[in-house]
């Protein structure tokens, strides 16, 4: 478990969801997540390249997605369309810019990502290259976002 990887995208997300929507989540113990895993029905899987390569999966609790995208988009969400889907794309990639940024900081390495890919549906299973590191955030006593990495 790499410290920095932790510590940035602890940092990262922090920094984006206070910043950009208000809301201050409580990061919960890392953790070694088995691959396949099952994940809840928001997703978005990032990318990285350069001096780190990997993937990086957002899992999102349905009811959480919905609030964060209702706040990006100041309107009420009910039901996910591509508009949705995109604001919470977009969402992703903010929390994994800045996570590269901190990242590359702290470590002179360079870091780039892809664009996010957004997936939705029940129990969607994701394989992973191992091991896959597991960052829950808290919002009250429910997990509502788990930020799952393979990172080289």
């Amino acid at each position: 478990m790499d410290a920095n990887h932790i510590k940035s995208f602890v940092k990262g997300t922090e920094e984006i969801m206070s910043t950009m929507l208000g809301e201050s989540l409580e990061t919960d113990r890392p953790y070694k997540k088995e691959t396949p895993f099952l994940t809840e029905s928001m997703v978005a899987v990032v990318g990285f390249n350069g001096d780190v390569r990997g993937q990086v999966v957002y899992s999102f609790d349905t009811d959480y997605a919905k609030k964060v995208v209702s706040l990006m988009c100041g309107i009420e969400i009910d039901d996910f369309d591509e508009m949705s889907s995109s604001a919470l794309s977009e969402l992703c990639n903010m929390i994994s810019g800045r996570s590269a940024t901190c990242f590359s900081e702290t470590t002179d390495k360079r870091v780039d990502i892809t664009p996010p890919t957004v997936l939705s549906g029940n129990d969607i299973k994701v394989s992973a290259k191992p091991p896959v590191l597991c960052i829950p955030f808290k919002e009250g006593e429910d997990i509502v976002l788990e930020i799952n990495y393979s990172l080289n």
